[in-house]
Order: structure tokens, then sequence, then C-alpha cells
């Protein structure tokens, strides 16, 4: 049996059309109209909009505002908890060496080598 669909409404579409050409992650425009993902990009491109090309910057400004904290701040816990910078790079959506230049030395330096996922991988090559 298939699932009929819902038609789209004019909030949605006004919503779509106001928050998919900036950089807000189309997961929360999903879950604020209450689409999937799927949907949210079909419709999107059916309407001819376009999602920005990728910037760094709003990619921060994104991340710090889920987390609720400065990039600093979150990037210390990250340390703190022996996650990998990497890691942290991943989750914001930018590249290790542009994370590098936007974190301050004396926190990038201050690192521990021996992360949580070099730990794991050293036990993988154990057994």
């Amino acid at each position: 049996m298939t699932q009929q669909r819902r038609p789209w409404t004019l909030k949605e579409h006004a919503y779509l059309k106001t928050h998919y050409p900036t950089s807000k992650p189309i997961s929360d425009i999903a879950r604020a109209i209450d689409r999937s993902v799927e949907q949210v990009s079909r419709r999107a491109r059916k309407l001819g909009l376009v999602r920005p090309r990728h910037c760094t910057e709003l990619a921060v400004r994104n991340f710090e505002e889920r987390k609720g904290k400065p990039l600093e701040v979150v990037a210390d816990d990250y340390r703190q908890r022996r996650l990998s910078r990497s890691d942290l790079a991943a989750d914001i959506g930018i590249y290790y060496g542009t994370l590098k230049r936007l974190l301050s030395r004396e926190l990038w330096q201050s690192w521990p080598h021996y992360t949580v996922g070099r730990q794991l991988a050293r036990e993988q090559r154990r057994a």
C-alpha cells in the first residue's frame, strides 16, 4: 500500500523560499515544516531555489548556533574530551586546515595527540 502524499501548503512554500536560499541546514528546514530532507530538496529544485555555495563563516555560525557556544569554547570541550580536531572539523562541515586557521594557536597546540580515535585504531590493530 502506498502512502498518500500530503500537498504542500502556502505556509510551507513561504518557509522554504525564505530559508532554503540561506545556509540553514536542510535537515533543520525539513524538521520545521515536518517534511523529509528529500521532499524539501525536491520541492526546492521544482521551485528553482538554489543554496549558496559553501561559506566557512556561515558553517561556523550555524555550528555555534546549534551548540549555543562560541567555536573556541566548543573546541576546548572537544579537546578536553580527547576528541580529534578532524572530528570537530567534520562536525562543523569545514576542512581540517581551515579549522587550524580559525582556532587560536595555543588551543591548537594544546590538543592531545592521543585522541579517542587513535586509541580505538590502536586497539583494533592489536586484535
